[in-house]
């Protein structure tokens, strides 16, 4: 019996380790993809704080290519502010600008960035989505 629950012990250790690397595997080209805001201006207008019309450029560091790129800003309320879409974000690339619009700013911020959220397919087909706070995760 001892020997039998030593061998249970290992073939669950065996495949716990097993699925780790397939997981890290499975998103080692989901964690080389990044989104950020460039050329932004916080408005001021009647006391009513607002980004002007900004840019988004979207970096895919990764050997293979990333389809279906949906860009959104997130609004202080955590809804999502209209998408922009990439077709294609080829092998170690970086998007060219994609206009973003105007939109409310964060109540009590004066210089932070938008706050930007991407979601995208990789090359297996898996959709992606990195949260405005840098989380990734399979969708």
């Amino acid at each position: 019996i001892l020997g039998a629950s030593i061998a249970l012990v290992a073939l669950l250790y065996t495949i716990r380790t097993y699925r780790m690397a397939v997981d890290e595997r499975v998103s080692r080209q989901a964690a080389m993809v990044s989104v950020w805001a460039e050329n932004w201006d916080l408005q001021d207008e009647a006391e009513s704080k607002r980004y002007g019309p900004f840019d988004a450029v979207v970096h895919n560091s990764s050997k293979q290519p990333i389809y279906q790129v949906r860009v959104s800003l997130v609004r202080p309320d955590g809804t999502r502010f209209p998408n922009r879409v990439l077709a294609v974000l080829t092998a170690e690339a970086e998007s060219e600008p994609i206009g973003m619009p105007a939109s409310a700013a964060p109540p009590d911020t004066h210089l932070d960035p938008p706050r930007l959220e991407i979601e995208f397919t990789d090359n297996r087909g898996q959709r992606w989505v990195r949260k405005s706070d840098g989380e990734l995760l399979k969708t």
